[in-house]
């Protein structure tokens, strides 16, 4: 995730880009190299300092799944999946890993995998109200992803910043308008993860 304060140097068709990773208020610096508008490379201080963290309190849920997450914002699947399937074969009714392995499987159009994982979960929570709608979207589910777009219209009427999620749904959907639509709602009803 970059944030707006981004800097690039480097050839063309290769670029270095130093920001801030926005996930907590630490705002740990990034590095990341793209070559032909792919990433090819990221360090992220929030992993170590992560990993510091998981071996202070090693049977911490939190800083294990937490530690998963990161993974996943790294793009480092496999390892996330491993280790956040063991955390919650440790504490299958702890939800915080439960989420985060379901977004891998989301990113991997794995919706079956993520269901599993969420059906018995709240549909409120920090950061995944979109979660089943896109899990929907991957299985080709639409009118069920739909369902998911008007929950989040829902919570919105409640005073939800719902706009990030609903794009992250209407691009699993790969309606692209909607998508920018919805990204542009997030600039102003302050969506939690607009950041990332």
């Amino acid at each position: 995730t970059m944030a707006p304060n981004v800097a690039g140097v480097g050839a063309p068709g290769r670029r270095t880009v130093y920001s801030l990773c926005g996930m907590c208020s630490v705002r740990c610096p990034m590095e990341v190299t793209v070559e032909d508008g792919r990433v090819t490379w990221l360090q992220a201080e929030a992993l170590r300092e992560g990993q510091h963290a998981q071996s202070l309190e090693p049977a911490s849920f939190a800083f294990a799944s937490n530690v998963g997450m990161i993974r996943y914002f790294l793009r480092d699947y496999d390892t996330a999946i491993a280790q956040l399937a063991s955390v919650v074969e440790a504490a299958p009714a702890a939800e915080l890993p439960r989420r985060h392995l379901a977004r891998i499987h989301i990113a991997r159009r794995d919706g079956e995998a993520a269901l599993k994982l969420i059906e018995h979960l709240p549909d409120v929570g920090p950061g995944w109200f979109g979660d089943r709608g896109r899990a929907y979207a991957t299985l080709g589910c639409v009118d069920e992803a739909r369902a998911e777009l008007a929950k989040l219209e829902t919570l919105a009427r409640k005073g939800f910043g719902v706009g990030y999620e609903a794009a992250l749904v209407h691009a699993a959907l790969t309606d692209n308008d909607a998508t920018l639509a919805s990204l542009e709602r997030a600039l102003r009803d302050y969506s939690q993860l607009i950041g990332f």
